[in-house]
């Protein structure tokens, strides 16, 4: 499985996502780590939804400071990611066993991100 490394990259022009951090007069985007190798390689062997979403939802752990929230679309189009690739993501990751999702009627699922046993 190749993975190119331009498909992993994100946009962090001001335009493209609201969640910024100020350093210095730069604007800087960034996920929060460390992220832990063992669920890295776990979601990049899911499929390219489940490594494209799981960055997303490392990124909104560490914007947000908890562990488990809702995934809502409008936050997933600051990314490209869209409904369907939501719902591959989330299935191939839950799969995987490095998320948790509660889905209700309704409402966007709330997703919890588990840690991932030794390879």
């Amino acid at each position: 499985m190749n993975i190119n490394p331009d498909d992993l990259r994100i946009n962090c022009a001001p335009d493209a996502i609201s969640v910024t951090k100020t350093i210095g007069r730069q604007n800087k985007c960034f996920i929060k780590g460390p992220l832990p190798h063992a669920w890295i390689s776990r979601a990049i062997a899911a499929g390219n939804s489940a490594i494209s979403l799981g960055l997303v939802l490392w990124f909104l752990r560490g914007w947000k400071k908890q562990n488990e929230f809702r995934l809502t679309n409008v936050e997933l189009r600051k990314w490209n990611i869209d409904r369907h690739q939501k719902y591959r993501g989330l299935v191939q990751l839950e799969k995987a066993g490095l998320i948790k999702v509660k889905r209700e009627n309704c409402k966007n699922p709330k997703v919890k991100l588990l840690k991932a046993g030794p390879l």
